[in-house]
């Protein structure tokens, strides 16, 4: 997306990005941004959306292994995400 369209949009709170090989998915974010404001937006990065995926899933797996009768739904998949964030 060019910066021209996004910026100019003034419904547009967030924005998130996942192509980390250039181009870039939307023009003018970067690829480390973490809650980083541009435009009075924030704005996530891939990297900063991987870092938390990758957080995510090991935690996951880890309670996983605990119980054999485990079963993780979206709603707690959700809340473990929460908790890695911080």
């Amino acid at each position: 997306m060019k910066r021209e369209l996004w910026t100019a949009n003034p419904t547009i709170e967030v924005m998130a990005d996942v192509n980390a090989v250039p181009p870039a998915g939307i023009e003018g974010l970067e690829v480390r941004d973490d809650g980083t404001e541009r435009e009075g937006k924030k704005c996530l990065g891939p990297l900063a959306i991987g870092s938390l995926k990758m957080r995510t899933h090991k935690e996951c797996l880890r309670r996983l292994f605990t119980r054999n009768d485990l079963i993780l739904d979206i709603k707690e998949v959700y809340e473990v995400s929460k908790e890695c964030r911080g």
